[in-house]
C-alpha cells in the first residue's frame, strides 16, 4: 500500500497589513482588550434620529425600533436630557452585570469578559465577539468567514485559518484529500484509502466525512477546544458575576458561586460578616450560609438585638441598654420629688429630694410652715430658718377688705363688691372687687391743647404748662408745617412740598381743604390731558417737557411686540406701526405624549392663587359697552382641554345708549397648577348641528366680539401668580366688490350674505 503526504498550509494572522507575506488571506485584526461595546447604528442623516437632537446627551439606535434615542450605559432618558442613574435601571449594567443601590449610588458586578463602571466594555485580554458580548476567544468573531474552505483554530491567544478536516493547502486554496493524512480524520478517527476513495472510522460522539462534528444525539457537543464532550459543564455555561461554579447534574448542570458569596435573589453577593456593632453589643454573631445571625443576651430581641424584650418585661434605661428596673429611667421628674425608690406594691415611688420634705397634699417644701404647725389661734412665720406661731396685726392695709382677728387668727372679709376706692389720687372710679382694689382709670388731663405739656401729680393733680418746642399732631396733610407759637397750634401751608416743577403733571397747590385734594392735602389742577384715541402697541401719546405738549410716538419698525396672536412668532413693529407676526403652523396641531410615567402613591390635591388685572387695549377697562353680552375669560387646560372660568364681566342697561360695565378692573381666584392658554370669548354660540360663531362687534365698542386665545402655554404654579390680562383689538375696514366692480344693490332672493373670519386658534 502506498501513503501519499499531504502538505498542510498554516495561514497565521498576525500580520498588521491583513495580508500573508506569500499572498494568502488571514482573518482581519482581532478587536482589542479593553474595547467598548457597540451601541448601535448611529445614522444622524435617518428622519427617525431627528428627536434625538432634543434629548441631550442621547445617540440615535435603529437597533430601538420604538424610540430610537439612546443614552450612554449608567444614565436614563428623561423627557429632555440623558442624566445619570442614582438607582438600578434596567440598562444601568448595560445588560452584563447585576446592579446594587444600596449604598445611594448605582455599582455594577460585571459579568465574565466585562469590565467599567457600568460593564460598558470587555475586560483586559477580552475582545468584542461581534454579536454584542465579550470573548477571550481570538476565533469570535470568525476571521475565516470570507475564505472558502478554511475554519479558524485556536492557538493560545492566537487565530490560525487552516483547511477544513479532511482537506489540505494548496498553491490556489483547499483541496479534498484524497490520500490519508494525519488531519484528514480531525485527530479523531482512523483514516482509509486502500480502495482509492478516502473514508474515516470516527471515535465515539464524533460524526462526519472527516469526524469533524459532534454527535448531538448520541448527547456530545462542541467543548470550545476543537473536541466533543458529554460534560454540560465544558464550556463552562456560567458566566454570571462570581456565580461560574459549574456542577453537572445529568445531562444538565448548575451554576454554584464562588468562595465568599452566597445566592440572594438569583445573585451572587458577597458573604456578611460579624463586627464589634452586628448584634448592637448585645449579643454573639454567627455567620450562616453567608448571612449574620445574632443570639442575644437577655433582655434584648430584634435582628440585630436592637430592641427591648418586652414581653420578658424589659425596657430601655434611657442609655441604650435594657433593664427591668422601674426606676431606670427616672420616672420621678416632678419638681423637688425626684427620689425614684422602689415599691413592691406600685413598683416604685417619688420621694422629696435632700433638704425638702413633704407639704402634706402630695408635693414638696422647704418652708417650715408647711405643713401648718401651730394652734389654730396663731399664725406660722420663719425665724433663724424655723417655724415661729405668734399673734398677728391684721391690717393687711387693703381698702377692699375688712380686717378682724378671731380667735388668734387674721380675717380679712372682702368688702361689698362694687364698694369705691382709692389708691392714688390720679386714678378714679376704683371699685372693690372679690376684696382687690380695681379697675379705675387715670386721670385724663387734656385741655386739648397739642401745645401744652398736661400730666397729673400726686398731692396736686393735673398740671397745664405751655411748651412752643413742641410739634402739634399733623393735620393729616403732608403739604402742611406744622409748630406752636405761644401755646397754640399751627398748620401752614406750602405749595412747595406740592409741586414737582412738571409742565406734564399740571400744577400743584396745597389746599388741604380743597374737596379733590390728595392725602397729601395738594390739590392737583391744569394738568394737560393726552389725547384718548387707541393707537395700538406700536405707537402712543407722550408728554413732552420741552415742547409742552403730547406728541404721537411710533417704535421703530423691527421692534418686538405682542400681536395677541397665538400661532405667530417673532412679533415686531411695522413702519407703519402696525404689530404683525409670522405664522409658525397650524393653529390647531395638537400635542402628544412623547413618553408616559407610571404612577404610584397618593392623590393630594393642591391650589395656586390666581390674581391680576384687566385692560382693553393697554388701558384701562373700559366703562361701557354697546351691547349686553358678557365677557368671558378662560384659562385652558393643556392636559385636558377643560376650560377654567377666571372672570366674566357683565353690563347693565343704563337707559340712554350704552351698557355700563360692573365690577371693578381686577380678580382674584383659585385654580389647579398647570398649563394654559388663556381664552376671551363674547358673543359666541354654537347652534344645534350649525358652525360655532360670534356676533357682530359694533364699531364704538371696545369689547370686541369673539372667541380668541389671548396668550398661550401659560405656567401657573404653587403660590400666588399674577396674570394680568389687556383685552385687544383691532380696526379692520375693507370694501366689498362683485365680480371686480361694483357690490350689487339686488338681488334675487332675500337670503342674507354673511363674511365671517375664520380663527385659527379656536375655530370659531
Amino acid at each position: 500500500m502506498k501513503r501519499w503526504i499531504g502538505i498542510l498550509v498554516v495561514l497565521s494572522v498576525a500580520c498588521s497589513n491583513g495580508t500573508e507575506s506569500n499572498g494568502s488571506p488571514s482573518s482581519a485584526d482581532a478587536t482589542s482588550a479593553g474595547d467598548t461595546l457597540p451601541e448601535g447604528d448611529q445614522n444622524g442623516e435617518d428622519p427617525r434620529c431627528a428627536a434625538c437632537a432634543a434629548i441631550s446627551g442621547s445617540h440615535c439606535d435603529l437597533s430601538l425600533p420604538e424610540n430610537p434615542c439612546r443614552c450612554p450605559s449608567g444614565s436614563h432618558q428623561t423627557s429632555a436630557a440623558c442624566v445619570p442613574d442614582t438607582n438600578c435601571q434596567p440598562q444601568s449594567c448595560n445588560a452584563h452585570g447585576s446592579c446594587t443601590d444600596a449604598t445611594g449610588a448605582v455599582q455594577c458586578s460585571c459579568d465574565r469578559g466585562f469590565a467599567g463602571d457600568f460593564c460598558e466594555r470587555c475586560a483586559d485580554n477580552f475582545h468584542a465577539d461581534g454579536s454584542g458580548g465579550c470573548t477571550d476567544d481570538p476565533c469570535l468573531p470568525n476571521p475565516c468567514l470570507d475564505q472558502e474552505g478554511y475554519r479558524c483554530e485556536r492557538d493560545g491567544t492566537t487565530a490560525r485559518c487552516e483547511c477544513l478536516p479532511g482537506s489540505h493547502a494548496t498553491l490556489t486554496g483547499c483541496a479534498l484529500d484524497q490520500v490519508c493524512s494525519d488531519t484528514s480524520c480531525n485527530h479523531h478517527g482512523n483514516c482509509s484509502d486502500t480502495s482509492g476513495v478516502l473514508s474515516c472510522t470516527c471515535e465515539h460522539g464524533y460524526l462526519g466525512r472527516a469526524c469533524e462534528t459532534c454527535n448531538t444525539d448520541a448527547g456530545f457537543h462542541d467543548d470550545g477546544a476543537s473536541g466533543c464532550t458529554e460534560d454540560p459543564c465544558t464550556p463552562n455555561p456560567c458566566m454570571a458575576a462570581h456565580r461560574q461554579l459549574c456542577a453537572a447534574q445529568g445531562s444538565g448542570y448548575s451554576c454554584a458561586c464562588e468562595d465568599g458569596f452566597h445566592l440572594e435573589d438569583d445573585s451572587c453577593v458577597v458573604n456578611e460578616s460579624c463586627g464589634a456593632e452586628s448584634c448592637s453589643g448585645h449579643g454573639d454573631c454567627a455567620i450562616h450560609e453567608g448571612r449574620r445571625q445574632c443570639t442575644c443576651a437577655a433582655g434584648y430581641t430584634g435582628a440585630a438585638c436592637e430592641s427591648c424584650d418586652l414581653a420578658a418585661d424589659y425596657h430601655d434605661d434611657g442609655e441604650g441598654n435594657c433593664t427591668q428596673d422601674r426606676c431606670l429611667p427616672n420616672p420621678c421628674t416632678s419638681l423637688h420629688q425626684s427620689i425614684c425608690v422602689a415599691d413592691p406594691g406600685a413598683g416604685y415611688r417619688c420621694d422629696c429630694d435632700p433638704t425638702w420634705h413633704t407639704d402634706g397634699i402630695g408635693g414638696c417644701s422647704q418652708d417650715p410652715c408647711v405643713p401648718f404647725p401651730c394652734e389654730a389661734t396663731q399664725a406660722c412665720r420663719v425665724a433663724v430658718g424655723e417655724a415661729e406661731c405668734y399673734t398677728p396685726d391684721c391690717n393687711d392695709l387693703n381698702p377692699c377688705t375688712i380686717d378682724s382677728l378671731v380667735q388668734g387668727i387674721c380675717h380679712h372679709d372682702n368688702a361689698d363688691n362694687g364698694s369705691a376706692c382709692t389708691t392714688d389720687i390720679c386714678i378714679v372710679g376704683q371699685t372693690c372687687n372679690e376684696g382687690t382694689c380695681q379697675n379705675g382709670t387715670a386721670v385724663i388731663c387734656d385741655d386739648h391743647n397739642p401745645c401744652t405739656q398736661d400730666h397729673c401729680e400726686n398731692p396736686t393733680g393735673c398740671l397745664y404748662t405751655n411748651d412752643d418746642t413742641l410739634v402739634p399732631p399733623n393735620d393729616g396733610f403732608a403739604c402742611t408745617l406744622e409748630s406752636c407759637s405761644a401755646g397754640m397750634p399751627l398748620h401752614t401751608p406750602s405749595d412747595a412740598n406740592c409741586s414737582d416743577g412738571q409742565w406734564c403733571t399740571g400744577v400743584e397747590s396745597c389746599l388741604p381743604n380743597h374737596p379733590s385734594a390728595n392725602t397729601n392735602g395738594c390739590y392737583r389742577h391744569d394738568v394737560p390731558a393726552a389725547p384718548t384715541t387707541y393707537v395700538g402697541p406700536c405707537r402712543n401719546y407722550q408728554c413732552n417737557e420741552n415742547t409742552d405738549q403730547f406728541e404721537l410716538v411710533t417704535r421703530p419698525a423691527g421692534d418686538s411686540c405682542n400681536d395677541t396672536i397665538a400661532c405667530t412668532t417673532g412679533d415686531v413693529c411695522t413702519e407703519q406701526g402696525v404689530c404683525l407676526g409670522t405664522l409658525t403652523g397650524s393653529c390647531n396641531a395638537t400635542p402628544t405624549c412623547q413618553q408616559t410615567t407610571a404612577w404610584s402613591g397618593d392623590l393630594n390635591i393642591v391650589n395656586a392663587q390666581l390674581q391680576g388685572t384687566l385692560k382693553t387695549n393697554g388701558g384701562s377697562l373700559a366703562s361701557t359697552s354697546k351691547t349686553s353680552t358678557t365677557v368671558y375669560f378662560y384659562l385652558v387646560a393643556h392636559d385636558t382641554g377643560v376650560r377654567h372660568k377666571i372672570r366674566e364681566i357683565s353690563f347693565r342697561y343704563n337707559g340712554t345708549v350704552n351698557y355700563d360695565r360692573e365690577g371693578n378692573d381686577s380678580y382674584s381666584t383659585v385654580i389647579p397648577p398647570g398649563i394654559y392658554d388663556v381664552e376671551y370669548s363674547r358673543g359666541y354660540d354654537e347652534p344645534n348641528g350649525g358652525l360655532p360663531y360670534t356676533y357682530l362687534t359694533d364699531p364704538n365698542d371696545p369689547f370686541p366680539m369673539g372667541r380668541r386665545l389671548l396668550q398661550t402655554n401659560v405656567g401657573i404654579g404653587l403660590g400666588t401668580n399674577t396674570l394680568n390680562l389687556d383685552i385687544p383689538s383691532a380696526t379692520l375696514t375693507g370694501t366689498l366688490m362683485n365680480n371686480g366692480g361694483s357690490l350689487a344693490n339686488t338681488s334675487k332672493t332675500s337670503t342674507t350674505v354673511y363674511f365671517y373670519l375664520v380663527a385659527h386658534d379656536t375655530g370659531v
